[in-house]
């Protein structure tokens, strides 16, 4: 049976009629429909058969807003880190106003700070090419197509501080502390070292700020040394210091190897020397034993022995610039026996006691002291016990005759002094 369709366009207008294919069921909707006011509109499209009609709907929005444009600016040039503005300003809406702004980046390098507004700022962590895309809405709701630009993000070479001058001593390791900073935050760096001696080129590797370099020198002298640090992006930064590299003087000890308690050696100093300068100070130290110094602060001290000892003596030397040596030297401390004094020749009688007064001396002074007495009469030695000067010894003579006395003191390291009387 023949079909026949309508259409109802859902603004009040009459229904039309629709062409229908007996042969397809193809219907034709007519072209150039005008509504009359902006607004949302159902239409019912209905085919009719012998059995009854059928029917289905859809929607039609009409706006006669047009739609604005987005214009992103640029393309626009930064360096890393460096924050610029990007600018919207461009873009326009032909009836109406722009009223909002959506920036996007798909890189992760990418920061954007008020993506919300025509006039963002940017920035980058990493040198490249970046997309970025822009879509403005106007106030009517109605959004634009993705505009793009570009910007391009120049690599910054590290900046490097290497630190002060400085001093250094020949033969031994002197450290440079490095820091650097470097805006590009995704970048990795090396490090060289020029040393300034003629060694060859410093590779330090993989570095991170900050990190520290040592290098030995091995002869004297003023050197520029240069740290350059290179970034992924063959950016390099380097700065330069100057390490004054001090040869150390030789200090050295003359004077005898042994004293006596009491008496007094002279140390000599003199023979130190400093190949690249002069000795400016001589500092003598008394390390053990039981010696006493002068003046510790002389090229050439005098040294006296306290008490029978090892004593061990130092020297230190510092020379116009600052490096030092040191030496010890080893002095022994020979014991001296007491001296001892018996007094005059006297007089006794038979059968009465006659008295030795006894005085001595011992330039060491922590010893202890025995005495033993020989009355020279056949008598057995008397033994004094301990003494200290002065001490008395009584002995009764039983016959007459001229008796040659001996009185010896003996300090605690065997060392023995004595004297006689009639």
């Amino acid at each position: 049976a023949p079909w026949s369709a309508t259409v109802d366009w859902g603004d009040g207008s009459a229904v039309e009629p629709l062409v229908v294919d007996d042969a397809t069921g193809q219907i034709t909707m007519p072209v150039g429909h005008v509504y009359p006011v902006d607004g949302v509109y159902t239409v019912t499209v209905c085919v009719i058969d012998d059995v009854g009609p059928g029917c289905d709907q859809f929607t039609v929005t009409v706006s006669d807003n047009e739609p604005p444009v987005a214009d992103a600016g640029g393309p626009y040039t930064a360096t890393e880190g460096e924050t610029i503005t990007l600018d919207a300003s461009g873009s326009i809406d032909p009836d109406g106003t722009v009223t909002t702004w959506d920036w996007t980046s798909a890189d992760d390098a990418v920061t954007l700070t008020g993506a919300d507004t025509a006039t963002p700022e940017f920035t980058a962590s990493d040198d490249g090419d970046f997309e970025i895309l822009l879509q403005v809405c106007d106030d009517r709701s109605a959004c634009s197509d993705l505009a793009a630009t570009t910007v391009t993000v120049l690599n910054v070479a590290p900046v490097v501080d290497a630190g002060d001058d400085q001093a250094a001593t020949v033969g031994v390791p002197v450290t440079v502390s490095v820091e650097f900073t470097d805006p590009g935050g995704d970048d990795t760096h090396t490090a060289t070292i020029d040393w300034g001696d003629g060694t060859p080129l410093d590779d330090a590797g993989t570095v991170a700020s900050p990190f520290d370099v040592t290098h030995t020198y091995t002869s004297s002298g003023q050197y520029t040394v240069e740290v350059c640090v290179t970034d992924d992006d063959t950016g390099t930064g380097c700065d330069q210091l100057i390490i004054d590299a001090n040869d150390p003087p030789r200090a050295v000890i003359g004077g005898p190897a042994t004293v006596e308690e009491g008496s007094s050696v002279t140390l000599d100093g003199t023979g130190s020397s400093d190949v690249d300068g002069t000795i400016t100070t001589y500092a003598w130290v008394v390390v053990s034993g039981l010696v006493d110094l002068d003046d510790p602060a002389v090229a050439v001290p005098t040294l006296t022995g306290i008490d029978d000892s090892t004593a061990v003596v130092s020297l230190t030397v510092t020379d116009d610039d600052g490096a030092t040596a040191t030496i010890e030297t080893t002095i022994e401390v020979l014991n001296a026996p007491p001296i001892v004094d018996a007094g005059d020749d006297q007089a006794a009688t038979v059968g009465v006691p006659v008295t030795v007064s006894v005085e001595f001396t011992d330039p060491g002074g922590d010893d202890t002291h025995t005495a033993t007495v020989d009355w020279g009469d056949g008598a057995p030695l008397e033994d004094a016990g301990t003494v200290a000067s002065p001490f008395d010894v009584t002995h009764t003579y039983t016959s007459s005759g001229q008796y040659t006395v001996e009185v010896c003191v003996t300090d605690d390291d065997t060392g023995t002094g004595c004297d006689q009387l009639i």
